[in-house]
């Protein structure tokens, strides 16, 4: 009996991981948007770093117009987080884009920080990110991601410069849109 419930345990879990893989296609057209838009930040902020009032107001709309389409992708499709995986995977990345505007708030508000290193924390977010995305899922695609992400933010520790913006949003079209293209033609 007690081997029984053991069993229809395991097969719950395992069928709850298998449900989020299957709905993970959702995600890559998520990472696709979102690395496009921050990489374009990061190339406005290149070219406007003296002027730190625009480059705030332009990462401002960068970040409303993903959180538009967030909104809008999630309320056409009327699908949410299901299962426990997903909340926690939907949960991680809401906390990456919060920390991530409060890091650009405070590097364009503190005259204490540099521009020049704003590409180091958000790199070690997106190792963060995506390793957690990536264990949840058991996809071997987005632990290399993960990895490379580790990486660059170890390269970008030791390169403080305003040219590392143009190698980050070169980052995120190699390392977060093509994933996100991969994931969304893989699960389609």
């Amino acid at each position: 009996m007690e081997n029984l419930k053991v069993r229809e345990e395991v097969e719950f879990i395992k069928a709850t991981i298998e449900n989020s893989k299957k709905r993970f296609a959702d995600n890559g057209l998520h990472y696709i948007v979102w690395g496009i838009l921050t990489a374009c930040g990061c190339i406005l902020t290149y070219f406007l770093s003296e002027n730190l009032r625009v480059v705030g107001a332009a990462w401002i709309a960068v970040y409303a117009v993903g959180t538009v389409f967030s909104f809008g992708v999630a309320k056409r499709r009327k699908v949410g987080a299901t299962n426990f995986l997903d909340r926690l995977v939907g949960n991680v990345w809401i906390a990456f884009l919060v920390s991530l505007v409060f890091l650009l708030v405070v590097a364009f508000c503190s005259p204490y920080i540099s521009v020049r290193i704003i590409p180091v924390f958000p790199s070690v977010m997106l190792f963060v990110a995506f390793h957690i995305t990536a264990s949840a899922y058991q996809d071997k695609m987005l632990q290399a991601v993960a990895f490379c992400w580790l990486v660059a933010s170890v390269i970008f520790s030791f390169w403080v410069s305003l040219d590392s913006l143009l190698v980050f949003a070169g980052l995120l079209i190699l390392l977060q849109v093509v994933p996100g293209i991969a994931l969304y033609k893989r699960n389609r």
